[in-house]
C-alpha cells in the first residue's frame, strides 16, 4: 500500500489518499501553499484504517527526502 497525504510547510495533513502498491500515484491538484507528498505509513497502519482519524492525529516531516515520514501528534492515554 502506498499513503499520500496533502499537508503544508508546517506538516499540517488535510487529506490523504491510499492505493495499492502497484498502482501509479494519484493525480491530486492542491491549493496554493500546500503539498502533495508519498510518506511512509506509520507502524501498525493497515489498508483499512481510518483516514480521517490518521489525518486528525497525524503531522508530516522529513518531506525533504524522497518519501516523507508522519508522527502521531497525541498519544492514546493524552486522549
Amino acid at each position: 500500500m502506498r499513503l499520500f497525504v496533502v499537508h503544508d510547510d508546517a506538516g499540517t495533513i488535510y487529506q490523504a489518499v491510499r492505493c495499492p502498491s502497484d498502482a501509479p500515484a494519484p493525480a491530486l491538484q492542491t491549493a496554493p501553499g500546500l503539498q502533495f507528498s508519498e510518506v511512509d505509513p506509520p507502524e501498525g497502519f493497515r489498508e483499512d484504517a481510518d483516514l480521517r482519524e490518521f489525518v486528525n492525529n497525524h503531522r508530516a516531516e522529513n518531506m525533504a527526502r524522497p518519501r516523507g515520514s508522519v508522527v502521531r501528534l497525541t498519544t492514546p492515554e493524552d486522549q
